[in-house]
């Protein structure tokens, strides 16, 4: 069981299972939904842009198109490595997913952008996912 976490009608987090949720320390004014597997791996990919009414969840296709290294390196540095920073500059070591994300800071710190062939028609996390590749979603770092 995955789960979406909505402040209002905005996608806050998401999270795959109840021990990632826990970690969240919700309140009672976030709206926990929850979602299959297949729809949350979609999400986490960034396969599916993810819009909610209060009631209804609706998924769309993403389509993505990195041309270059630059626009690549673009959106996981704005993206990605600032929701790593955000989350080790107020968490300390003893937090339950501090490793995972300072791991996966350092893999974005020492990547070398220059191996991928470009154009490149896919997310950053579904090129991990297809290469192996350990990666959050910045909507899965707490």
């Amino acid at each position: 069981m995955a789960y979406l976490i909505f402040n209002g009608n905005e996608l806050y987090k998401i999270a795959a299972n109840d021990t990632e949720k826990d970690k969240l320390h919700l309140n009672d004014s976030y709206d926990v939904q929850t979602i299959s597997d297949t729809d949350f791996n979609n999400v986490r990919l960034n396969k599916k842009i993810v819009s909610y009414d209060g009631t209804t969840i609706t998924y769309t296709d993403e389509t993505w198109k990195f041309p270059d290294e630059e626009n690549l390196k673009a959106y996981v540095l704005v993206s990605v490595k600032s929701a790593c920073e955000d989350y080790l500059n107020v968490n300390e070591s003893t937090d339950p997913q501090y490793s995972e994300v300072k791991t996966y800071f350092q893999l974005i710190e020492n990547f070398d952008f220059g191996s991928i062939t470009y154009s490149l028609d896919k997310s950053w996390e579904e090129y991990c996912n297809d290469n192996s590749i350990t990666f959050l979603h910045p909507l899965q770092i707490a």
